[in-house]
């Protein structure tokens, strides 16, 4: 039960379908899931524990970022992502590759409608599945967890119409480059596409809204 409340809530919090101001209780999230309080409190205390949730006066919250904390988050991603993309690209099958371009054509879709909850996830769907292929699990795991304490990032920047068709475009082209197994490819996609992420994120609010929202 704490692993199923676990996983609910940071499919949410990855999502952006959980509100910045959102307080979560033990208490509230056991009658939720029709469970007992201690599942519950084992859920939050995890997520609190991996950097997705801070302590409040009663409960927990989705951990506040400072400009410091996405500057560094962007930094490892830029560090990391790439390489194992590029690992991932020879490994990929014609199943996984069908899979990649659904999902970039998902992402499409989402922009054209300026759809932003759906085109987060397919982003996040896609991301997935190609660190499925990576061949170092603790690097896709690393890579994954703090590609999600930026969830506040994605929340902020996919509700922008020019930032929706950068990252359904930066999604066709990575998928492209692991339907050619191409290893160089998809290390230069995958750097291009965190380093547009990452303008786009200061591009679109200025610095006053960035230290209100987070």
């Amino acid at each position: 039960l704490a692993e199923a409340i676990y996983r609910d809530l940071r499919a949410r919090l990855r999502s952006g379908d959980l509100d910045p101001a959102t307080r979560l209780v033990d208490l509230d999230l056991a009658r939720a899931y029709g469970t007992s309080r201690s599942p519950a409190r084992e859920a939050l205390v995890r997520l609190a524990n991996e950097g997705f949730l801070e302590g409040s006066s009663r409960g927990f919250v989705p951990a506040r970022l400072s400009l410091e904390d996405i500057r560094d988050v962007f930094e490892v991603r830029k560090l990391l992502e790439p390489r194992a993309a590029g690992a991932a690209a020879p490994r990929m099958n014609d199943a996984n590759v069908e899979t990649l371009w659904g999902l970039a054509t998902a992402a499409q879709s989402a922009a054209d409608r300026r759809d932003a909850s759906a085109l987060a996830m397919a982003n996040v769907a896609f991301r997935d599945l190609w660190l499925e292929t990576t061949p170092n699990r603790r690097l896709s795991e690393t890579i994954t967890r703090f590609a999600d304490h930026v969830w506040a990032v994605r929340r902020m920047t996919l509700a922008d119409p020019d930032t929706q068709k950068v990252v359904a475009k930066g999604l066709g082209a990575m998928a492209q480059a692991f339907q050619d197994r191409n290893e160089a490819r998809a290390f230069a996609e995958t750097t291009q596409f965190i380093a547009a992420a990452e303008q786009a994120f200061y591009s679109c609010c200025s610095r006053p809204i960035l230290e209100q929202a987070l």
